[in-house]
């Protein structure tokens, strides 16, 4: 039978794959967005998205409490 390898900069990529590199792009990638909110907003926007994210990805959410 032939099994198919992956590529090297693939492996490489995976490694590297972490949920605390992905939390950080996330958290970059939220802070770059515009806030168009009123001027009285009590959370900034990305700690806003951050905790959308946290309550529909409940196995996001309930990381720190498995681990």
């Amino acid at each position: 039978m032939y099994v198919r390898r992956m590529p090297l900069s693939y492996k490489k990529r995976q490694r590297k794959l972490t949920f605390d590199a992905l939390m950080l792009s996330l958290s970059q990638a939220f802070a770059r967005l515009p806030d168009h909110r009123r001027g009285n907003a009590s959370y900034p926007l990305a700690d806003v998205l951050r905790g959308a994210l946290a309550m529909f990805s409940p196995e996001v959410a309930l990381a720190p409490l498995l681990a």
